[in-house]
Order: structure tokens, then C-alpha cells, then sequence
């Protein structure tokens, strides 16, 4: 049945501004991800075709605007998401979203181009347009981790072929064209095959399997493994000329990005293991140098950047989490966000050696070297060691270092100025086994989480007295060994101690000439100002057996690498409520419904939000909004003025809104965009009115 007249109109209306919708949203989450240079990062197709486009419609007097995307229709603005779907992943990424989007797009030609449709199609249309103007106009964080690898997609990969993946996407195609998509067993059998070449894995083999096989159960999980096998982008060759900040930011944001693929994928690497030794090579080589001149990237170093916060008249909330390794970061980045803080600085720094929490944390914390910072085999009181430094150093200083959050409440309340508290839970789980039932990351996520819902009270009372930064510091990293591991003995001048069976990666020596120079790294106590010599095993190497779980201790990237971050509480500038109409158009001059949908972004509750359109006389009771959802005002029946202007089917009115956010008090005002039905008629509609005098 083909739709009457007032329906076509309506499905029309709301069709028409969702272009300009995903338009909007396509550049803002870009240059959200890839700043001021996301143009270079448009398919270069697409950006010599959008170039010309907007170089003939500018010779016929047609200027769209500035941005070059105005020059995209609606087909290549979804190509473009598609292609960049690590980007658009929250919006877009789930059964329902990618198969809206490609729905719409087909029913939408055939309506703009004045083609009858059927009263089910227009009534789809419909939901559609609300549906996605909805998800474009959300506030949909985006992992940061995605600014340091600006081709990747979902996990990293590149999305555009290059020639071994495209022989590769073609080979497929064709088997998969001859394949039912119905059995499980040809499910399988691909899936082992793309598991065994993953090298060529790409986005477009993964969604040509998905479509084939979308029918059997259990596909999408299956789908989901094949994505975390897409390479991302090969590291750069290391140089023995770089510096440390050089060798660290490589470490940071190319080797171990590309090592924690390699360890979801079970891949082995010779070159890749070759750049890890080199790493190793120059450290052991220069890290004496680095000790003697103090450089500022080693962690015992970071009381340094802690004073020239205080002096700065900041109060310091100072969270060490033992072992946050760098591939945990994208997941610590999404616990930030969600819990309300805004990273404003953020700086790879270097493990002291052995890369141990008896080393490395003691001398972050005491700000000493560590032969300075330990006593003998057995460390001194964190406590004690944090308490004589700032005494030393800032004697009017209220420094408090907690044992507990308890005490670091106390110390809030106290009115401390330099809180410092340690957070062992992740490194206690990164030394268990493996065991299969649960995923690691979704643990650590889930217990950065907690701890960040307990402290992120404690940092905001200490801001509301005095600016604070909640700053974040790690002592040490940590490595996954392989299968392959070689097992080595201890020296035979070992002193005993529990920590070899736990790390299995170095040990406290007496003979220097007792380790073989081929398996270990030989530390000499004065020269890497240590309170005895150590063996460091190289490589991936383990001491009398493989350890189940992550190890430290090492020289190697993944265990040398630490972090240095500095966040602020409060509201990210770009998270902000967003309000849209809800319910169908009004008409001008006549009582309509009118009510708002408002979208809450923020890991906060919205309370007592009150909504008023003054020159309409229009308010709203008070509506609470939980954290990471949408609700709708109760609809009110209002008659729009005729003398309001509209401008392509839409009104605007001036929407201002008073809210609590974190018992913050927050006013603001926005701008409304509110549809309009029209009837469109001809004067042949209104023929005998022609002739009237």
C-alpha cells in the first residue's frame, strides 16, 4: 500500500536533515582523533573527487562552505565511516548501526528523488532519521589511543589494501562464493585458515566473512577474534643514535602498541624480538649515564615534576599503580573518562633497574637512587622514605603518604596538600595464570573502575579548597613470555630470595664473573648504583621455569617502559548535554506536542535539570538523568506562533537549562532546532481562488 500524501511529507521532512547530521559528526569525531591534519586523512580517492567537485561548484557560483566534506553526498560520507571505523566504532559499530545506516541510504534515494513508497517504508524512514540524528548528536567518547596510530582501524590495522591484502581479499571472495554460509563446519574452516595468514587480515576479508556467515550462531564472537588479529602498523627500525626520550616514545607509542598484537595474535617475530634486544642493548649500555647526570625521564626522578606542581600552588593527589603496563593504557584512558577526569599531560618515563617494585617504586617514591632508597637485599618503609623526602625538601609541606583510602580520606579532610597512595591490585592480578574464565583486560578495566569511583570523590573535595591534579605514576611495566621461553639457572653466586620465584628475571649476585654473559645482563653495584650486583636475564629468558602470568624485572621494553600522567577533575570541555526534539513536527500556528529529549554524556548523574523556552512561556517539571543515558521531558501542548520563522523546515528556539552535575551547579543555554510539518500545495490546489476578484 503505497503511503498517502502526509506521511510521504513527514518521512521527507525528517530524511532530509540527517546528511547534514552524519556530515557534521564525520568531521568532528575526525578531528577529534587526528586534529588539524584529519583532511589527511581521507582516502586520497575521495579527497581528489571531493576537490574537483568543489572546484566545478565554485566556477558556477556555488560556494557549500569551507569544509571540503560539504562536498560528500550521503554515500561517500558513509564509505568514509566505514573505512574509518575504528573511529566511528561507538556510534555505528554494532549489528543495528552499520545495518541502519546502509537501510537508510537505500530507501532514501528513491524518496528524494520523488519516487512513490509504501506506507511501511516511509513509516521505517522515519524511525531511521531519529534514530541515527540521535547517534550522531551523542557525546560518544573516543579512546585516545587512536591519535598515536592515525591509519588504524577497530584494533590498529590499516583499512586500505595494499597489494598482498588485496590478492588476499580477492582469493577469499572468491571461496567464499562458493561457500552456503550455512554450515558450520565451512564457518570453521575459514576461520582456522584466516587465523593461520592473519598477516593479510584486513576489514574488508573480516566483513565479507561476517556477511557469509552471519546466520550461525555463535559467528559474531568468532568475528570479534579475527578482528584483534589485525596487525597494526609495523614499528620503525630503533638507532643506536637516538637519545632516551627518542627510545622511549618509540617504546610507548610503536613497539609495544604492535608487541601487544603480537601476544593477542601468538605471533613470533624474529625482527620484531631483534628491535626488542636492541632496546635492551642501549639501556644496559647508557643507563649508568642517564644515573650520573640524573636524567629527568627515570622515574626517581618524577618528585621533581611533583614540586613544580606544589610550588605552583597546586595540591597533589598522587596515585602509583604498580604495574600499569603499556598495553593497559587504552583501557586505564577509558576508566579516566568515564569517572569525570580530563588527561592533561601524559609522558613515557623509565623503569629504574631491576625493573622491580623493590627498586623501582621504592626510588619513585623516596626520590633517590636506588642504593640511596634500599637497604641491603631488604627495602626500607615507602612510608618512611616518601616522609623524609618531603621533609627534607618542603618542610612547611602537609605531605601524608596512605597505606589505605581510609587514610587517605583522613588526609583530605586533614587538608593535606601532597596525598600519595599505591594501587597493587592490577600487578597482583598480572601475576596469576591465565586460566581461560575470564578476559584480563575486562578485569583490569573493571578494577580500574572501582578504584577510580573511591578516589575520584577524595580528588574533588581536595579541589574544592585548592586547585588539584590527580597525578599517575608506575614504577615498572611488565612482559608476557612466549611458549618458546629459554629456561636458564641461577647463578651459581645467587643470594636466595622469594622475589626469583615470583619474577624469574633477575637475581642478587655475589661474583660478578659467575654469570654467563651470553644469557644475563651483569649489573656491577657501584656503577648502576644498586646496594648489590645483579643478573638480568636477556631477553626472554626465565629462571628455572616459564611463568604463568606476566613477569618484570628485565630490560625489555614492555617491562622498562613507565608512565608519567597528570589529570584534572572536573568535566571534559567537549562533553556537554545535548537536547533534540522529540515527537513528531509541529505546526505552525496550531497546538502541537513539544517535548525535548535530553542526552546525559557524562559518568555523572544529571539532577534537578529544569528546561525553559522563555518567549514561548514554556517549562518543564525537574527530570534526573542517570549517567550515560537519555530521557524525554513529559510532552506540553503549545501552539507555535505564526511569526517565528522557518528556515528549511526547522524553528529555532532558545533553550536554557540549570542542572546539578557532581553537586555542581551548572546554567546554560542552547539552541533548539525544532521540525516543522508544512503541507505543500500548487495554485492548482487552490484553482477556484484563481479567479476571485
Amino acid at each position: 500500500m503505497l503511503a498517502p500524501d502526509e506521511l510521504l511529507n513527514k518521512a521527507l521532512i525528517l530524511a532530509r536533515p540527517v546528511e547534514a547530521a552524519i556530515r557534521q559528526v564525520v568531521e568532528l569525531d575526525l578531528q577529534r582523533v587526528y586534529g588539524p591534519e584529519w583532511r589527511l586523512h581521507i582516502p586520497q580517492t575521495l579527497n581528489d573527487k571531493l576537490i574537483e567537485q568543489r572546484q566545478t561548484e565554485l566556477g558556477a557560483g556555488r560556494d557549500r562552505g569551507p569544509s571540503i566534506l560539504e562536498y560528500a553526498s550521503l554515500n561517500e560520507l558513509i564509505d568514509l565511516m566505514r573505512s574509518e571505523v575504528g573511529i566511528f566504532a561507538r556510534r555505528f559499530s554494532d549489528e543495528e548501526g552499520w545495518d541502519g545506516l546502509e537501510e537508510f541510504r537505500k530507501l532514501r534515494n528513491p524518496l528524494m528523488h520523488g519516487n512513490r513508497l509504501a506506507t511501511e517504508e516511509c513509516d521505517r524512514i522515519i524511525e531511521l532519521s531519529r534514530w541515527i540524528i540521535f547517534r550522531c548528536e551523542a557525546n560518544i567518547p573516543i579512546d585516545q589511543v587512536t591519535k598515536t596510530q592515525p591509519t588504524q582501524s577497530r584494533t590498529g590495522g590499516s583499512n586500505y589494501l595494499d597489494p598482498k591484502r588485496a590478492k588476499f581479499f580477492e582469493i577469499m571472495i572468491d571461496e567464499l562464493q562458493g561457500m552456503s554460509g550455512k554450515m558450520i563446519s565451512e564457518r570453521d574452516l575459514v576461520m582456522t585458515f584466516l587465523k593461520e595468514y592473519s598477516t593479510f587480515l584486513s576489514i574488508q576479508v573480516i566483513e565479507a566473512v561476517q556477511e557469509k556467515f552471519k546466520g550461525l550462531e555463535g559467528s559474531s564472537n568468532l568475528i570479534d577474534e579475527l578482528y584483534m588479529l589485525i596487525p597494526p602498523t609495523r614499528p620503525e627500525r630503533p638507532s643506536k643514535q637516538w637519545d632516551i626520550k627518542k627510545w622511549l616514545k618509540w617504546g610507548d607509542r610503536k613497539f609495544l602498541p604492535y608487541r601487544a598484537w603480537m601476544d593477542r595474535a601468538d605471533i613470533k617475530d624474529d625482527e620484531i624480538e631483534l628491535d626488542g634486544l636492541l632496546f635492551e642493548e642501549w639501556i644496559f649500555e647508557n643507563y649508568p649515564t642517564l644515573l650520573e647526570k640524573a636524567d629527568p625521564t627515570l622515574v626517581s626522578m618524577i618528585y621533581q615534576q611533583i614540586e613544580e606542581l606544589l610550588i605552583g600552588g597546586k595540591n597533589i593527589f598522587w596515585l602509583v599503580i604498580d604495574n600499569l603496563a603499556a598495553q593497559w593504557i587504552p583501557a586505564y584512558r577509558r576508566c579516566l573518562e568515564r569517572s569525570g577526569f580530563r588527561e592533561e599531560e601524559y609522558q613515557p618515563r623509565l623503569a629504574m633497574v631491576p625493573s622491580v617494585t623493590a627498586v623501582s617504586r621504592l626510588a619513585m617514591l623516596a626520590g633517590r637512587m636506588p642504593d640511596d632508597a634500599m637497604m641491603s637485599t631488604i627495602t626500607t618503609s615507602e612510608e618512611v622514605a616518601f616522609n623524609e623526602l618531603w621533609t627534607t625538601r618542603m618542610p612547611e609541606l602537609r605531605a601524608k603518604f596512605c597505606g589505605t583510602l581510609n587514610q587517605a580520606e583522613e588526609a583530605v579532610t586533614d587538608g593535606c596538600q601532597l596525598i600519595a597512595i599505591v594501587y597493587n591490585r592490577i600487578d597482583k592480578r598480572l601475576h596469576q595464570a591465565d586460566d581461560g574464565w575470564f578476559d584480563l583486560e575486562a578485569d583490569i578495566e573493571n578494577d580500574l573502575d572501582r578504584m577510580f569511583e573511591r578516589i575520584g570523590p577524595l580528588v574533588r573535595k581536595m579541589n574544592t579548597v585548592r586547585e588539584t591534579k590527580l597525578v599517575i605514576t608506575s614504577d615498572h611495566g611488565s612482559l608476557k613470555l612466549p611458549k618458546n621461553v629459554q629456561v636458564v639457572n641461577l647463578p651459581k653466586s645467587a643470594i636466595p630470595e622469594q622475589e626469583i620465584a615470583i619474577h624469574r628475571r633477575n637475581a642478587a649476585i655475589t661474583d660478578l664473573d659467575s654469570p654467563n654473559k651470553a644469557d644475563w645482563f651483569v649489573l656491577e653495584k657501584k656503577r648502576f648504583r644498586l646496594p648489590n650486583h645483579f643478573a638480568v636475564t636477556r631477553g626472554n629468558r626465565s629462571i628455572g621455569a616459564r611463568p604463568r602470568g606476566y613477569v618484570h624485572g628485565g630490560f625489555s621494553p614492555e617491562e622498562m617502559v613507565s608512565h608519567w600522567i597528570v589529570t584534572t577533575p572536573g568535566l571534559r570541555e567537549d562533553l556537554k548535554l545535548t537536547f533534540s526534539f522529540a515527537g513528531d513536527p509541529v505546526r505552525v500556528g496550531q497546538k502541537s506536542a513539544f517535548a525535548i529529549r535530553v542526552n546525559n554524556p557524562f559518568y555523572l548523574d544529571v539532577e534537578d535539570l529544569e528546561l525553559e523556552i522563555a518567549h514561548l512561556e514554556l517549562t518543564f517539571d525537574k527530570i534526573e538523568i542517570p549517567r550515560l543515558s537519555h530521557t524525554e521531558t513529559e510532552a506540553r501542548m503549545i501552539e507555535i506562533p505564526d511569526i517565528m520563522a522557518v528556515h528549511k523546515d526547522r524553528i529555532r528556539v532558545r533553550l536554557s537549562c540549570k542542572y546539578l552535575l557532581g553537586s555542581k551547579p551548572i546554567r546554560e543555554a542552547h539552541e533548539l532546532l525544532v521540525p516543522v510539518a508544512r503541507i505543500y500545495k500548487s495554485d492548482i490546489d487552490d484553482f477556484e481562488g484563481l479567479f476571485d476578484d
